[in-house]
């Protein structure tokens, strides 16, 4: 039998980023403690429409988690590598 799987989190069609944090129960303040940055910060990108790749992987490492990008093409898809937030 295999391992369970911890519970995953779909973002659902124009579910935002907010919405994630708030569904793994964490404040603005708690996430900008991790990412040491202001929780004006952590306002800011969550209204952002278009936030940089390397944001948006801070802000999934500060929720605990990492960010995978790959590109899926007709005949591949092709994982691209991003450098873990430090």
């Amino acid at each position: 039998m295999p391992p369970a799987q911890p519970p995953r989190l779909d973002l659902r069609a124009g579910e935002t980023l907010s919405e994630l944090r708030r569904e793994l129960e964490l404040t603005q303040v708690q996430l900008a403690e991790r990412m040491a940055v202001s929780q004006r910060a952590i306002s800011h990108l969550e209204h952002e429409p278009n936030p940089r790749v390397a944001t948006l992987a801070s802000y999934v490492h500060g929720l605990g988690g990492r960010l995978e990008l790959r590109a899926v093409f007709a005949d591949r898809t092709v994982d691209l590598n991003l450098h873990e937030p430090q």
